[in-house]
Formats: structure tokens, C-alpha cells, sequence
């Protein structure tokens, strides 16, 4: 199963987190468009 969560920050606009089998991946959204992803 995989579960999604979103929190929205001043520092960047989004930061959603996947929780997969794999472990968890962690996206940045920030102002300028920019994704970040950190494992």
C-alpha cells in the first residue's frame, strides 16, 4: 500500500511524502518550481 502526505511550508510550497514499499520518498516543491526528491 502506498500512502501519500502533504504539508505545505513558508520555506517551499509543497513537501509531499510517498510511502511506498521501497521506503519513503520525500518531494520538495518550492516557489520557484523546483522538485527536489530525497530518499
Amino acid at each position: 500500500m502506498t500512502k501519500i502526505t502533504a504539508y505545505y511550508g513558508r520555506s517551499f510550497s509543497w513537501m509531499i511524502r510517498v510511502w511506498s514499499p521501497s521506503g519513503a520518498i520525500t518531494l520538495l516543491l518550492n516557489p520557484q518550481g523546483r522538485v527536489y526528491a530525497a530518499q
